[in-house]
């Protein structure tokens, strides 16, 4: 490893604990997160993983366990500072021997020794290794700073002291590491929320807090700033700037501690003393500050989150007259509200995502006001030809997240999710038929959602559009096993009903979906609003966001 990879988002790792001791399987499960994260790095036993109460044989299993979890995928820095010179060099070595890959070395903390002390510690630690070593000077917590010319000299004598994670708080400061030890010596926030103004002087990323939880789009903005495209760095920047300052408003690590557990990522929020738990008040900031990730993250912050703007398109049918009556109480304001003859691009200023419920014509236009807007966008509107389907798929791809369902109601993709393992399971001896009901206001047929079960039914069978059979008529003749039958009623104030059959010997099985009201697909397409913001760039359905993935 050299300066060069100190670069992008390495997240200082919180320590799962429980009952006292140290939850190795939480600590699994938390750098599984951060890899399915693309994370750049990790930062095993720093200050957020409680370094100071970790008995030296904590502390190196700890490291131990963290380089088995990483699998070689990603380097794993470990901290081994110390206000003793000895035990330091001790900890170095004994974390080469547990497989880090270079080592964060605070300044010595408590004793508070000159700058000639600082060189004759860092010294003697870069003389028990060769692996690259990260420099961490933080005076809020040491009580003193580490200056640039102890830097350089160190940096001349010893080049594998090739990094600084600067947590002064000052932009000034990275600015003077940047101008005095060149491009080669990189430099790293040590700081939430500084890491745009640091990176604007010269930082190549962040060893972070908030990305113990917030893995992705941390590294997209950070990968967006290295490519100088500020605006789009800046947007998620702001977003979660909120984060960034309530996961510091007490001793670090207990408000990231809290947020995992809430998250489901790790099963307890305990730390040791000295520290202890989060007071009710900062609970409550911290709440307001989560993100409203979904469960297929796989984080779901189970805590009131920020209002989500929205800009909703269709806003005067029947499902944009639903979204608009339970957008409050699902964390979501109608920022703007369009509808036929209406000018969306006048609209799409300060909203977050677009809900598209409008007509199918109408949707290629949106998707393009999406993208040029960087927007994520959910697709409830049905009824596309296939043409419009590529021009919508050709727009979108590979810029930003969309959604795109043809019905946004939990229990309906759950009856996706049982029809494909259903067919998996039956096989070709059983037959399938789709049945849909609607009001007679529905326009197209079959309904979007029974296309999708189509869809699946199709892939499970191995099947091709041209053995898709819609209702019957005549003299048809037998039914051939390499068939799907699909049927559609109309009629009355029917919200939507949908059943698969598998129609077998001697045994028939049915999987119905029933709805009663609206409001539970406007539910859903809220939620997966809230979930498309900070995805990555794609097109992702209703399973996607609900984690009904196998």
């Amino acid at each position: 490893m050299n300066s060069n990879q100190f670069s992008g988002v390495f997240t200082a790792l919180a320590t799962p604990m429980n009952q006292g001791a140290v939850a190795y399987d939480d600590l699994e499960a938390l750098v599984a997160h951060q890899l399915k994260g693309n994370i750049n790095g990790l930062v095993s036993v720093g200050t957020t993983g409680e370094s100071p109460t970790l008995s030296h044989k904590e502390h190196v299993e700890v490291i131990r366990a963290t380089v088995a979890a990483a699998g070689g995928k990603v380097p794993v820095i470990a901290g081994t500072g110390s206000n003793s010179t000895d035990e330091a060099v001790d900890l170095t070595k004994n974390a080469e021997a547990a497989g880090a890959d270079g080592f964060l070395v605070v300044a010595p903390y408590y004793n508070k020794p000159s700058q000639e002390g600082l060189f004759q510690h860092f010294s003697q630690i870069a003389e028990s290794t060769e692996k690259p070593i990260v420099l961490y000077s933080i005076p809020s917590r040491c009580g003193i700073e580490i200056s640039v010319d102890v830097t350089a000299r160190l940096y001349e004598k010893y080049p594998h002291i090739c990094c600084m994670k600067a947590a002064e708080g000052s932009c000034e400061k990275v600015t003077e590491y940047v101008r005095a030890l060149g491009p080669d010596y990189a430099v790293m926030s040590g700081d939430d929320g500084l890491i745009l103004p640091f990176m604007s002087a010269g930082a190549t990323g962040v060893i972070s807090v908030a990305s113990n939880l917030l893995v992705d789009p941390l590294v997209q903005m950070v990968q967006a700033a290295k490519n100088n495209d500020y605006a789009t760095a800046r947007k998620t920047y702001l977003k979660y700037y909120p984060f960034f300052k309530a996961i510091f408003l007490e001793p670090n690590p207990v408000p990231i501690k809290y947020a995992l557990k809430q998250a489901g990522i790790i099963q307890s929020e305990e730390v040791r003393l000295p520290l202890s738990g989060l007071t009710d008040g900062t609970r409550q900031v911290l709440m307001h500050s989560s993100l409203n990730l979904d469960s297929s993250n796989p984080i779901k912050l189970h805590t009131t989150t920020m209002a989500l703007n929205i800009l909703l398109n269709g806003s005067s049918g029947r499902m944009g007259i639903a979204i608009s009556a339970i957008a409050e109480a699902n964390n979501a304001v109608i920022a703007s509200a369009c509808d036929q003859g209406d000018d969306p691009s006048a609209c799409v200023a300060n909203c977050d995502a677009i809900i598209d419920f409008s007509f199918h014509e109408i949707t290629p236009g949106i998707a393009q006001l999406a993208v040029a807007n960087n927007i994520p966008l959910v697709i409830g509107t049905t009824g596309h030809t296939p043409e419009e389907k590529v021009v919508i798929l050709k727009t979108v791809e590979g810029k930003i997240p969309v959604v795109w369902a043809g019905n946004y109601s939990v229990g309906v993709n759950t009856l996706n999710y049982l029809t494909r393992k259903a067919a998996n399971i039956l096989g070709e001896q059983y037959e399938p038929e789709v049945l849909e009901m609607h009001h007679h206001h529905k326009k197209d047929a079959p309904s979007g959602t029974a296309e999708r079960l189509i869809e699946i039914l199709k892939d499970s069978y191995q099947l091709n559009n041209e053995q898709v059979m819609h209702g019957r008529e005549g003299l048809v003749g037998a039914r051939p096993r390499t068939e799907i039958g699909v049927h559609a009623i109309r009629g009355g104030d029917i919200v939507g009903e949908h059943t698969v059959y598998f129609c077998g010997e001697g045994e028939r099985i049915e999987l119905t979906h029933r709805a009663t009201d609206r409001k539970i697909f406007a539910q859903g397409s809220i939620r997966a609003a809230h979930w498309a913001v900070g995805q990555a760039p794609g097109v992702y359905n209703m399973e996607d966001v609900l984690g009904l993935v196998d």
